[in-house]
Formats: structure tokens, C-alpha cells, sequence
């Protein structure tokens, strides 16, 4: 028995270090001296262990087919822990099948199971895979992030290191999709020295310190985004990878576009495109094309929108932010109308203004999806202030404006040259923007959780 539960530690440690060939060797041998020996727990253990190595191959079929295998010895020998792990394993099949309700379900039986034994990492472990439900269908990302906190805890209390990286990467996806940026920082640096400790190698480590310099940029913090990238950059030379110094360079040249270094924007981008040519790749030109577009028009440069316009026959569909940047450059309100569809909208449930022109011109029109306007009653240049009211919290990334086309209801045309935009919650946000003087839509970053 000794010498079967030997062999599939040891093909677990191989499978672990990624040695997934090695290790279905030491599998296969431990089925073979466990049927021989009439040891049948240790034969159950071996069919699971050998359906991971088939997941991992991507063959579903054959890895279920030996997860039935181990499930039911394990049934018949009343091995309750091992039901457990069948489970998971159940689980992470439908996972990976896009099957989430069923997947799911595996989850709560195997999560009865675990609490029923008291096995704390057995629980953990599958209120992790109950949080991406609750995330991914229900949308119910407190009641997500609310799971995984009470995993990483678990986790954390006990010493179960090598799962802690499971519970962190789904508590950083949980900020990421709520904006709440400063949290998934947090949890990104926690999780690079988790990974450098479990030994997971400098590339794992890497990624996730890349991913911290992405959300710098969300945020707007694009001096900490290219402090972070200048530190990748060394690691990647170092190790002689083209591809991420090519893509490094790039996320340099975007940042310093978006921190208005043009000139140094474009040195990093040039730098960008020689190698990405090089090395033949193409993962890059999107950026590429468009900062260096973007910077030309900011320097005042002819710009150079061949291969852009070629890229965007090539793309189905772009985010916000790259459908705004291409409203700038081609004035093209479709990309404006596309970045808004490709965000969720908030409404605000109510404003007021200091005063309106009349009700035609209230400001509840900047909201009523129709293509009105808020006007003053006065046809002089003052100060105004328009306060809107959310029911729940909100995290602002940008706003859009633009003064009226027409404002002949006035006896002389007055547009706003200076916006200020604050809010009342304890961060004290304020921007203030010198609006440049015409009539066309212009783009103002914000970037701040407004509570």
C-alpha cells in the first residue's frame, strides 16, 4: 500500500513542478501495483490522479470517464474525503465546459461533504469554485468576494499555501470588475510573493507585477504604471524574451502618450515596432499604430493611419477606451456610440442645477438619452454648477463633453472654457480641464470611485 500511495506523491510533486508526462508514468504504475495488491483506495486515488493529467491534455472524456472510475470505489468503500475530491474534480470538468450550473452544484455537494469532516482546506477550496459562480451568473460580486475572502482566510490560518494563489487571482478579478482598483493592487502584490515562494518561477512572478503596471493605468497613475514597466523591462532583457520587451515598450509608449510625454511616447513605440517586426509579431500593432497616431496629432505631425484603418477591418470590436481615442483621431461618432455600449450604465436618479433656461434645457436632459442640452438662464460668462445624484456607488473612468452645436436660443453664443468635476465623497476628488474652444466632443479622464 506504502509503495502505490509513494508513487502517486511522487507523480503529484512531478505534475506540480509541470512535468505532466513524468508524472502520468508514475500514475499509470501505481494503478497497475494497486490492482495487483487489491488495494482499492489506492486505485480510486491513481483513476483521479490520471484524469488530471487528461484534463490537463484536454481530454475531457477520458478524464471523466476515470473520474467515474475513482467515484464509485470510492463510494463503495464509504471513503467520504475521497467523494470530496471526486467533487472537485466533477467540478472543474463542467468548469472548463462552460457547464456552470452543474459545475456548481459538484461544488455545494462536495462543500457539505468537507464541513461535515472538518476538513478546512476541502472547504476553502470549494468556496472558490461557489465565488466564479456567484461572479460569473449571478453577477453577485459581494457575495463572491465575500467566499473567496473566507477561502484566502482559511487558507492563510492553516498554512495552505499552495492554494492561496487560487483565491487571490479570484479576488483580484472580483476588484477589477468593480473598479476597485487600490484592492486589486493589493491582492496582485500579495499573490507575486505567494507565487515567488511556492516557487511557481520568475515568468509567473513577472506576470502578475505586468498586470499591477495595467492597473496603475486604469487608475490613471501613469507614473507608478511606467515605474513598474522600466522594472519588467530589466527583467526581460536580462532573459533575452524580444516578445514582452516588445510589448513592454509599447505599454511604455502608451503610458507616456497618456502622461503627456509625447516625445517619449513615440521613442518607446518606434522601439516597439522594430522588434515586434523582427521577431514577427503582431500582438502590439493596435498600440502602436494608435499612441504614435495619437502623438502625432499632439505634436502636430502628419499622421500615418494606413495600417490603423487596416487593423480595424481586421478587429471585430474594440473597448471604450481604444473606440474614444479612434473618435479623436477620425471624429467618427460610431466609435464614440461603440465605447458607450461597451460599458454598463448608471444613470443618475436625479440633478439639480444653480439655474436652466427653462425646462427644455433642465440639466436632467444630460441624461434622458435623447440628443438634448443644458443651458444657463444667463447669456454671460459665470460660474455654474451642475450636481448629479447615483443611488449606489459608481466608479467614473471618463466623461465626454462638448459644448452645444448650435445655442442660437442665446443672444450670444457661450461655450464653456473651464470644467471643474468634484465629488462630495471622503476622497475629495477634483480635475479641473481647459476645454478647448469649439463645439466637437473632447474626452476627460477621471478615474475615481465615486461613493
Amino acid at each position: 500500500d506504502d509503495l502505490v500511495d509513494a508513487k502517486n506523491l511522487m507523480g503529484k510533486i512531478l505534475e506540480n513542478n509541470g512535468d505532466i508526462e513524468k508524472a502520468m508514468t508514475y500514475f499509470s504504475a501505481a494503478l497497475e501495483k494497486s490492482k495487483q495488491l487489491k488495494y482499492r483506495k489506492g486505485e480510486a486515488d491513481s483513476y483521479l490522479n490520471i484524469s488530471g493529467y487528461y484534463y490537463r491534455k484536454e481530454d475531457l472524456e477520458t478524464s471523466k470517464l476515470n473520474i467515474d472510475k475513482a467515484l464509485e470505489i470510492y463510494e463503495e468503500q464509504n471513503d467520504k474525503d475521497g467523494i470530496g475530491r471526486a467533487y472537485i474534480e466533477y467540478a472543474t470538468h463542467y468548469w472548463k465546459k462552460d457547464d456552470l450550473e452543474t459545475a456548481v452544484e459538484y461544488d455545494k455537494k462536495s462543500l457539505e461533504l468537507y464541513e461535515e469532516l472538518g476538513d478546512l482546506e476541502g472547504v476553502a477550496i470549494n468556496l472558490c469554485g461557489i465565488g466564479i459562480y456567484y461572479s460569473d451568473i449571478l453577477k453577485d460580486y459581494e457575495g463572491a468576494l465575500a467566499k473567496y475572502e473566507r477561502a484566502q482566510n482559511i487558507f492563510e490560518e492553516n498554512g495552505y499555501k499552495r492554494h492561496m494563489p487560487y483565491s487571490l487571482n479570484n479576488m483580484v478579478s472580483i476588484s477589477l470588475k468593480t473598479g476597485n482598483y487600490s484592492s486589486a493592487i493589493s491582492h496582485l502584490k500579495k499573490l507575486s510573493r505567494v507565487v515567488k515562494e511556492l516557487g511557481y518561477g520568475d515568468k509567473v512572478e513577472q506576470g502578475n507585477l505586468d498586470v499591477i503596471s495595467s492597473v496603475y493605468t486604469s487608475m490613471g497613475k501613469y507614473k507608478s504604471a511606467i515605474i513598474d514597466l522600466e522594472k519588467s523591462l530589466k527583467v526581460y532583457k536580462n532573459i533575452n524574451d524580444r516578445e514582452m520587451i516588445a510589448y513592454c515598450y509599447a505599454m511604455l509608449g502608451m503610458n507616456h502618450y497618456l502622461d503627456e510625454n509625447y516625445q517619449v511616447a513615440l521613442e518607446y513605440l518606434k522601439k516597439s515596432r522594430d522588434i515586434s517586426s523582427k521577431i514577427r509579431i503582431t500582438d502590439n500593432d493596435l498600440v502602436i499604430e494608435l499612441y504614435s497616431n495619437l502623438t502625432y496629432k499632439h505634436l502636430g505631425q502628419e499622421l500615418d493611419l494606413t495600417k490603423l484603418k487596416n487593423l480595424i477591418k481586421e478587429t471585430e470590436s474594440f473597448g471604450y477606451t481604444t473606440n474614444l481615442f479612434l473618435h479623436q483621431l477620425f471624429k467618427d461618432k460610431v466609435y464614440l456610440e461603440n465605447a458607450f455600449i461597451a460599458l454598463e450604465k448608471k444613470y443618475p436618479s436625479g440633478c439639480d442645477s444653480t439655474s436652466d433656461l427653462s425646462e427644455e434645457y433642465s440639466c436632467t436632459n444630460l441624461f434622458d438619452n435623447l440628443d438634448t442640452v443644458w443651458q444657463s438662464s444667463s447669456n454671460i460668462c459665470q460660474e455654474e454648477t451642475i450636481t448629479f445624484t447615483f443611488k449606489e456607488p459608481i466608479f467614473l473612468e471618463f466623461m465626454v463633453f462638448q459644448n452645444p452645436e448650435s445655442t442660437t436660443v442665446l443672444e450670444e453664443s457661450i461655450i464653456v472654457a473651464t470644467l471643474g468635476i468634484t465629488s462630495d465623497n471622503e476622497s475629495k476628488y477634483f480635475v479641473s480641464k481647459e476645454l478647448e474652444h469649439d463645439n466637437t466632443s473632447q474626452w476627460i479622464d477621471i478615474n475615481s470611485a465615486i461613493l
